[in-house]
């Protein structure tokens, strides 16, 4: 046997056949089996406001925070967002009477696919280092 023959996954092929009645009762005990391999992450409410104007209308969103190290950053909505549209985040901390306020721009946004995820909008940030500089409203 040769190396390309031992590492062809179709030299082990099996024929099935899915009709027969004993895989058909286990597909069928199966079928409501789900994998999530999302492990734990905090999640924590936040104020979304579209545009980087403390006058826009505040919108509730839930920031997912995936850790500091974490090449991305997730917020759920229960409404979508354009990719490139700027936001800004009031994440309050506990006793503080200043919002944090967080700078970031969409990077993408898509329907929530997972159990549970359902009416929810997955949108991914990319982070605004440095705040804009917001204009004044007269």
């Amino acid at each position: 046997m040769t190396f390309k023959t031992a590492s062809d996954p179709t030299q082990r092929l099996v024929d099935v056949d899915w009709n027969k009645p004993e895989l058909q009762e286990l597909l069928r005990k199966t079928a409501h089996l789900h994998l999530d391999n999302r492990y734990p992450v905090n999640k924590r409410p936040v104020l979304l406001r579209q545009g980087w104007h403390t006058s826009a209308p505040a919108q509730a969103a839930i920031w997912v925070d995936l850790g500091p190290d974490a090449a991305q950053r997730v917020l759920l909505t229960t409404f979508a967002l354009e990719p490139g549209e700027p936001i800004m985040l009031d994440r309050r901390k506990p006793g503080a009477d200043e919002p944090d306020w967080i700078y970031a721009e969409v990077s993408s946004c898509r329907q929530g696919q997972r159990v549970g995820d359902e009416g929810l909008f997955v949108v991914t940030l990319r982070l605004i280092i440095r705040p804009p500089v917001l204009a004044a409203r007269p």
